[in-house]
């Protein structure tokens, strides 16, 4: 093989290994007529999606308030003086005013984060069985040729995992992206609002987190498109030998089939052992910096803390921030892991949907009546061949 094509070679395997945003856009254009379907549905999930957000933000106010203001004693700022006229200026009363409040928000999250995690669950599963009526049926239609070329188990396999994983793409990618981008963006601005020496000290850590994932996400994608396609050799085995099995135990080839099934499942599970393994690494090493930006975020906040320019609620605030801030960067790397994987279903799936090798009606070709199931033979003749 020459240099050049290697490095053609090369260059189409590194395409394959990112998330392909022009496959992302014909996913959408080829099953995007399903979510019209559900629209009213979708609503109540995206309003329990931004509520869950806005929750998230106050919940930690009322921590602050109780250490700064009625264990610390300090001067409500005059921002914060309608709470004394609604209130008063005893302390106990203030303390449980607050510990009631930080109960109603943990109450009123759980209650819309229920409405947003079942309703879209229940959003997947309408979306999936849509699309698995309409790739059946589009199945039924494809010609003859393309029937006795296609393989059973890989076909079963389409429809059944390759359409469960496609559910990631079409249905949890735009929940995880808004969720995502809204929940980093409000903490962003907020945290540079409270004291923009600590914002900017967490914020050193994202680039690093970018990185990792631009690094190890390609070698997910790889090894786990690299499993799937061992897992539909494994399903074609077992789908031929089922409907087969008289013929293979007639012609006494149990022993090859067995040691053909034997090796494609030990590959499938290498396959999965190191997709699994990246993916684990990729997540621990995720964890370890998200550790590092809190204890350099502490730390450097007690200090403003000891020097009294930073009130000790304010460190707080942001300690309860970080990991909201910490955790949506990193479930947005470990989501494009995921759509890196989907992808590979979601290419499968277009390639059967997009299959043009479809039966025809001849131009003159008459529309049948309803049949009432009776046939009747007219001007038939039978005889032999001498």
């Amino acid at each position: 093989m020459s240099s050049k094509e290697k490095s053609k070679t090369s260059k189409s395997k590194k395409e394959r290994k990112r998330v392909s945003f022009r496959t992302l856009m014909r996913l959408y254009k080829v099953f995007g007529r399903h979510y019209k379907k559900h629209w009213k549905l979708f609503a109540k999930v995206y309003t329990g999606l931004l509520l869950t957000i806005l929750i998230a933000l106050l919940i930690p106010w009322p921590l602050k308030l109780i250490l700064d203001y009625v264990i610390l004693k300090t001067p409500l700022p005059p921002q914060a003086a309608f709470v004394t006229q609604w209130l008063g200026t005893d302390p106990l009363v203030l303390l449980v005013a607050l510990a009631l409040a930080f109960l109603l928000l943990r109450i009123f999250e759980s209650l819309a984060n229920t409405v947003h995690k079942v309703g879209l669950l229940s959003a997947g599963e309408m979306i999936a069985t849509d699309i698995r009526e309409r790739v059946f049926i589009h199945l039924q239609r494809l010609s003859l040729s393309f029937q006795e070329s296609a393989r059973s188990g890989d076909l079963i396999y389409r429809l059944t995992s390759d359409i469960d994983d496609a559910k990631i793409i079409l249905v949890q990618l735009p929940d995880n992206f808004i969720y995502r981008v809204v929940m980093i963006v409000s903490h962003m601005a907020l945290m540079l609002v409270l004291e923009w020496r600590l914002a900017l000290l967490a914020f050193s850590i994202i680039p690093v987190l970018y990185f990792i994932n631009r690094r190890m996400g390609s070698d997910v994608k790889e090894a786990t498109a690299k499993k799937r396609n061992k897992e539909t050799e494994v399903s074609s085995i077992i789908a031929e030998n089922v409907t087969a099995m008289a013929l293979v135990q007639a012609y006494g080839r149990e022993d090859l089939q067995q040691a053909r099934f034997a090796s494609e499942n030990r590959e499938s599970l290498h396959s999965e052992i190191e997709a699994r393994r990246l993916a684990k690494l990729f997540k621990r090493i995720s964890d370890n910096l998200a550790a590092i930006g809190t204890c350099l975020v502490v730390g450097y906040g007690g200090l403003l803390a000891l020097d009294g320019l930073l009130l000790p609620g304010t460190l707080v605030l942001f300690a309860a921030y970080l990991r909201n801030l910490y955790r949506p960067i990193d479930k947005f790397a470990e989501m494009m892991l995921d759509v890196a994987k989907a992808q590979v279903a979601g290419e499968r799936l277009l390639d059967l949907v997009e299959c043009d090798m479809v039966m025809q009606d001849a131009p003159n070709a008459i529309p049948a009546p309803p049949f009432t199931g009776r046939v009747e033979f007219r001007e038939v003749s039978f005889g032999y061949h001498p």
